[in-house]
């Protein structure tokens, strides 16, 4: 604990009003910090923060976690999606505008596997109602009886473009950049490809898809 500091560490807890870099095992918090590193921090203005639940007062800079609340303005919305590979795909939004953390968990009807993924966006305002998103996430495929050999990955990047219609909800569609890893046991077909390889186990697909859905 201090009133100012420049760095702390410790294995559990750190506490400051002021404070350059603060790294702990399981919390961090500051009135004012340049750079949070534990698995849960919370600043009230700060720069950059990393851990698995990131909480701050403004929007005034970087939150990479599973969990981001800015509590003024910040981005907080779910999203039920489709696309060609991911039939159907609940996720989660939140952070800032400038980079905010996606959380999802999806369903493909026809091989019949899971997917859960994690990854980072960033939205860009074109007029009052139209935004540009710009995503990267991985996704890890799970087979229907959960198989830990049946290896499945599948990488995305995503520019979509989404209008807001009604003060809560927006509708967005847009291009994907798709390339997936899976194990040649893994129930598993990719739409077309444009490129492919495969080894003695693994097979590498990669297509351009489509997606689309509906935040709120």
């Amino acid at each position: 604990m201090s009133k100012k500091s420049h760095v702390q560490i410790a294995g559990v807890i750190n506490m400051t009003d002021t404070v350059n870099t603060q790294i702990s095992g399981v919390v961090n918090m500051a009135n004012s910090s340049f750079c949070q590193i534990s698995t849960v921090n919370i600043t009230q203005k700060g720069g950059f923060q990393l851990g698995v639940v990131n909480v701050r007062d403004t929007a005034d800079g970087f939150s990479i976690g599973v969990i981001n609340i800015v509590k003024k303005g910040g981005l907080m919305e779910g999203e039920i999606s489709g696309s060609e590979i991911i039939h159907a795909a609940a996720s989660f939004r939140s952070g800032s505008q400038k980079l905010y953390s996606i959380l999802s968990i999806g369903h493909n009807f026809s091989d019949k596997f899971f997917a859960t993924g994690l990854g980072l966006g960033t939205e860009i305002t074109l007029k009052e109602k139209w935004r540009l998103n710009i995503e990267g996430i991985q996704y890890q495929l799970h087979d229907k009886n959960f198989k830990q050999e049946n290896y499945g990955g599948l990488t995305q990047i995503r520019p979509t473009i989404n209008y807001k219609f009604a003060e809560h909800f927006k509708v967005y569609a847009g291009p994907t950049l798709n390339l997936s890893v899976v194990n040649k046991d893994f129930e598993f077909k990719a739409p077309y490809s444009i490129w492919n390889t495969t080894s003695k186990d693994m097979k590498l697909d990669s297509w351009v898809g489509f997606t689309a859905g509906v935040r709120f």
